[in-house]
């Protein structure tokens, strides 16, 4: 990958289409876990899609890293959800947004060792759903290989939000030129 690790995650887009078999296969295997490890609430399955159907490759007992994505595509709050199985009501949950259809996040790396300038100014979004999150401060100082930035595209088909996608990062790697998010 880019930042010279064998595995990394890197991003999501989302949701991705899956034929009635892969998903089936999927809700079964959530559901074996659930029973047999007692799971509640999310947990993830990451999985590869071959011809034969879902290869499972990883199963993490915790909130996953696109379940942003979800959220934001499907306008529904999750993590809501989430408490709910396990008794507890979140009054203060945020309300699920408009539906968007589909999202795309990228996880951007130093390419080179590099000192977010002092004179960087953090984007600022009244909007619930901004085009950048864990943005670094001024003066931020990356090593190669380290991940400085998360960028969003947002469509209403997964080839716009990846074209969205796509933008968005070229804009940051020229605001920030040892960023790689390829």
């Amino acid at each position: 990958n880019e930042a010279g690790l064998r595995v990394a995650y890197r991003g999501s887009l989302g949701p991705w289409p899956i034929s009635p078999e892969a998903r089936l296969v999927i809700e079964s295997t959530g559901d074996v876990l659930a029973s047999e490890f007692g799971l509640l609430g999310f947990f993830g399955i990451d999985f590869a899609l071959s011809r034969r159907g879902p290869i499972v490759i990883e199963i993490n007992p915790r909130y996953g890293a696109s379940v942003e994505v979800l959220e934001d595509a499907l306008g529904v709050s999750l993590l809501a959800a989430h408490a709910r199985a396990f008794g507890i009501d979140l009054p203060s949950a945020p309300k699920a947004a408009r539906r968007i259809l589909c999202v795309a996040k990228r996880i951007l790396f130093a390419m080179e060792s590099m000192r977010v300038p002092d004179d960087f100014q953090a984007p600022t979004s009244l909007d619930d759903r901004p085009d950048v999150a864990d943005v670094p401060h001024a003066g931020t100082v990356f090593s190669v290989g380290e991940p400085v930035l998360t960028v969003f595209g947002r469509g209403t088909t997964l080839r716009g939000a990846v074209s969205e996608l796509v933008g968005r990062t070229r804009d940051w790697r020229n605001r920030t030129p040892p960023l790689r998010g390829r």
